[in-house]
């Protein structure tokens, strides 16, 4: 991207002399959405990841048969060593440090046969796991002043928890071009 200044992990377009949009690292990551907010999700049930759903933290023994009506379930495995990464199936990736934590659970409505979904739900959580969380702030200052504050009309103050750089470039492209649009259209 074009006038775009790197600075660590901070990526920064000025937009304008008053206006520039910064993409940072989130200090302050959120777990992406579970039930009953979505109606996809993942529970899992081991002492270095525990993710509970509305009363289920992946240990019942009825788990599968409680949801396999309205969902397909997906078994969830960890490899847990410096850290947790996840990944669908029950195989083992390591024999000492990995094998099942729980479940992924995508309605059938949408026609997961592949896996594809699930597969997005754990490459989200990964991206979490891992710190590869995201903000984007769309900032301004007066022409003579050298501090910089959020911005707020016409623009969003900030966009947080967006997983994976590769999404968050692609979010950080899209808000650079509409307030550079913003720019023109409202003389700003």
């Amino acid at each position: 991207m074009e006038n775009m200044q790197l600075d660590g992990n901070r990526h920064t377009v000025q937009v304008s002399p008053k206006v520039r949009v910064v993409l940072d690292i989130d200090d302050d990551p959120q777990a992406p959405e579970q039930y009953p907010c979505v109606d996809h999700f993942l529970v899992g049930a081991h002492r270095q990841f525990s993710v509970e759903v509305e009363g289920f933290c992946g240990t019942e023994e009825h788990f599968e048969e409680s949801w396999k009506d309205t969902h397909e379930i997906y078994p969830l495995s960890a490899y847990i060593h410096s850290g947790v990464h996840l990944y669908l199936g029950t195989h083992k990736l390591c024999q000492f440090d990995s094998g099942q934590v729980g479940w992924v659970c995508v309605p059938k409505a949408y026609d997961d046969s592949e896996g594809t979904y699930a597969k997005s739900i754990v490459e989200e959580w990964n991206s979490y796991l891992s710190g590869d969380v995201w903000a984007i702030h769309v900032e301004t200052r007066d022409e003579d002043s050298p501090e910089w504050d959020a911005a707020f009309d016409p623009y969003p103050d900030s966009l947080f928890n967006i997983y994976d750089m590769e999404h968050a470039l692609e979010e950080f492209e899209s808000i650079v071009k509409h307030v550079r649009e913003d720019l023109v259209k409202y003389s700003i």
